[in-house]
C-alpha cells in the first residue's frame, strides 16, 4: 500500500508537459530494495505497472507485513529526476513528499489511494496491520487527474521510506520513465 500511496503522489507532484503534447507514457523501470540497511518489517515483491491508455493503469504487487504494524505509520518519499536511464550518478533531488497518518486516512474516500486499499481483499483496512502477504491484484487507476496536469518527461527514481512511528520499516527504489508518446500520422 505505502508504495501507491506514494506513486500516486509522485504523479500527482509532476509538472511541464502543455496538454497539446499529451500523451504520456509512464514506465516503471525497475523496483527493488534500497541498497545498504535491510529492513525486515515490510518488503514488496512483484510488482507491475502499465498503462493500459491516456487515462488508465494497472498495477499488481505482494506486499509482505512480518511485523505487526502500529497506528503511526508514515511515508516519505524522496523524488529524483536523472539526466536519464544511463546516467542515474546525475540525479537531481526535486521533493520529499511526506505521506502523514496513513492509518488515520486510508479509508477516507477523498484519498487517491481508498480504491487501492479496497483492492486488497485480504486486507483488514484498519490498523494495527497484522503480518501477512497482501496482495494487489489488478488495481485500476485512474491518470485522468494528469490529462489536466501538465508533466514533466524524463526519467526518476523514487525512493520509498515507511516508518512505523519513529523507526524506518522499509526501504524501495522504483525507477519511472515518462515519455512523450509518439503520435500515430
Amino acid at each position: 500500500m505505502l508504495f501507491l500511496v506514494s506513486f500516486i503522489s509522485f504523479l500527482s507532484l509532476l509538472c511541464v508537459i502543455p496538454a497539446e503534447e499529451a500523451p504520456i507514457k509512464i514506465v516503471l523501470e525497475k523496483f527493488y530494495a534500497c541498497e545498504g540497511k535491510k529492513y525486515n518489517e515490510t518488503e514488496y515483491t512483484d510488482v507491475e505497472f502499465e498503462q493500459y491508455n491516456r487515462t488508465t493503469a494497472v498495477m499488481n504487487a505482494k506486499l509482505h507485513v512480518n511485523k505487526e504494524m502500529s497506528e503511526m505509520l508514515n511515508l516519505f518519499v524522496d523524488v529524483s529526476k536523472c539526466d536519464s536511464k544511463q546516467q542515474t550518478d546525475s540525479c537531481q533531488h526535486l521533493a520529499t513528499e511526506h505521506l502523514q497518518d496513513i492509518c488515520v486516512n486510508m479509508n477516507n474516500s477523498s484519498r487517491p489511494y481508498k480504491g487501492f486499499v479496497d483492492s486488497m481483499a485480504e486486507f483488514d483496512r484498519k490498523c494495527p496491520w497484522k503480518t501477512g502477504v497482501y496482495t494487489i491484484a489488478e488495481y485500476i487507476m485512474s491518470l485522468k487527474d494528469l490529462e489536466e496536469m501538465p508533466a514533466i518527461t524524463g526519467y526518476y527514481i523514487l525512493t520509498f521510506r515507511p516508518f512505523d512511528a519513529d523507526k524506518q520499516i522499509g526501504c524501495n527504489v522504483g525507477e519511472i520513465s515518462i515519455v512523450k508518446k509518439r503520435r500515430s500520422s
